[in-house]
């Protein structure tokens, strides 16, 4: 689906709703409001640099919001006249331009509860923000800086940001990530080489022991060095009947079906687990490193099996 093309009429729609609230506001609430509940008092504190104030309960807070209104505020007045800007204006203007349709404006106001909420918490506003302009964006550039901003805007700005960016880089550039990942086969993608990966060798005809059936087991399922490991201290414990089931799952795929194979990794990760246990310091760490490789494989075949399937 291409970009969604702007209407005029929506636009003004949205930008008139937006002026209802921030009228509404001015007349009719008191500053005061904004300023006695949650973090609010906190955060206006803060904005016109008030070191004093500290609850001990608020802790530290990231400074984005501060900053860019520490020149507008000096009052709880103009504290409040920020505050519409940020959620009677910029985010439901960012969410109409997301959906360019002025419905969306209308219940971000009625039916959804976030802008009456967000008014104690205009540092979470304010990363919640940058989030949505991740979407209104796709310069690299500005997004990056996005990102960056995110770090001083919210304690979990950064990993907000920087998780949903990769996130929307994968499913807009997904066809140049096929090119590393192809589609369809979670390992060859469309280029998957059928002929030799369907060689039967023994079993069934339809389930039984193929040449895509041993590289999926020994590269995939259970990769072999982890294999030997648990192999291994299957071996140290003597624990016969262990291995006896795990051979007898070898055994079956050959004679009967290549799901039988499923058993072997159950069978033997319990005895990975305790190998690294046992092992030394500097195994350890070294095993620790590589399953951040192995985490990623799997959740990149994954990926790529639900998306390009």
């Amino acid at each position: 689906m291409g970009e969604k093309e702007l209407d005029r009429r929506d636009l003004n729609i949205a930008l008139m709703l937006c002026l209802v609230v921030v009228i509404f506001f001015i007349i009719f609430v008191k500053p005061s409001e904004f300023t006695i509940r949650g973090d609010a008092e906190f955060h206006f504190q803060k904005t016109i640099g008030n070191t004093e104030y500290r609850p001990v309960e608020q802790g530290v807070y990231a400074s984005l919001f501060h900053i860019l209104a520490r020149p507008l505020v000096y009052n709880y007045d103009s504290f409040k006249f920020v505050m519409l800007i940020l959620l009677a204006i910029l985010t439901p203007m960012a969410l109409f331009f997301i959906s360019k349709k002025w419905q969306t404006v209308l219940v971000y106001f009625a039916g959804s509860h976030y802008f009456w909420y967000m008014w104690k918490s205009p540092s979470q506003a304010t990363a919640l923000l940058l989030f949505l302009g991740l979407f209104l964006t796709k310069n690299i550039y500005l997004r990056i800086l996005i990102v960056v901003l995110s770090i001083g805007a919210h304690s979990h700005g950064f990993i907000l940001t920087s998780i949903t960016l990769l996130v929307l880089l994968f499913f807009e550039h997904k066809e140049k990530f096929h090119y590393f990942w192809p589609a369809c086969s979670t390992i060859f993608g469309k280029n998957r080489p059928d002929e030799f990966l369907d060689i039967y060798i023994a079993g069934s005809v339809e389930f039984g022991l193929k040449v895509g059936v041993i590289g999926n087991l020994f590269g995939k399922l259970l990769p072999l060095p982890i294999m030997w490991l648990g192999l291994k201290q299957v071996w140290i414990e003597k624990r016969w009947d262990v291995l006896f089931l795990t051979l007898l799952g070898f055994f079956a795929v050959v004679i009967k079906s290549e799901r039988t194979i499923y058993i072997i990794p159950l069978l033997l990760i319990p005895y990975v687990g305790i190998y690294i246990s046992l092992a030394t310091k500097k195994f350890r760490y070294l095993f620790y490193f590589c399953s951040i490789f192995f985490l990623l494989f799997n959740i990149l075949t994954w990926i790529n099996e639900k998306v390009g399937c």
